[in-house]
């Protein structure tokens, strides 16, 4: 294999192998499914096949979310970096927030 594809494929590899450690570190998955998966084990049933079936959705789920989310912001961010729409988030962002000073300037007045 040529020095630039192994290149290529090590360079692909890497924000694969980045986010399986990110997340096989992350102690809240884990916390998680030792809090909520027990309550779907009946008393005196086998934990394991009880609990796989959820672990298992979990899963294939978090397989379509990321990818999806991923492309999105993939697609958003090329989009947001032309200077048009960069004014109009900009406008619409300062926009809610005199909105919501506004808002809670006026917020004694309301009570009183």
């Amino acid at each position: 294999m040529p020095a630039q594809a192994t290149g290529a494929i090590s360079s692909a590899a890497r924000p694969w192998r980045q986010g399986f450690v990110t997340n096989a570190l992350n102690p809240k998955a884990p916390i998680t499914f030792l809090s909520l998966l027990p309550q779907f084990v009946p008393a005196g049933s086998s934990a394991l096949p009880r609990t796989l079936l959820p672990a298992l959705i979990v899963v294939v789920l978090a397989l379509l979310w990321f990818p999806a989310v991923a492309l999105l912001v993939d697609r958003l961010g090329r989009w947001l970096r032309e200077p048009r729409a960069a004014r109009a988030v900009e406008g619409v962002t300062g926009a809610a927030l005199t909105l919501l000073g506004v808002r809670l300037l006026l917020e004694p007045l309301r009570a009183a």
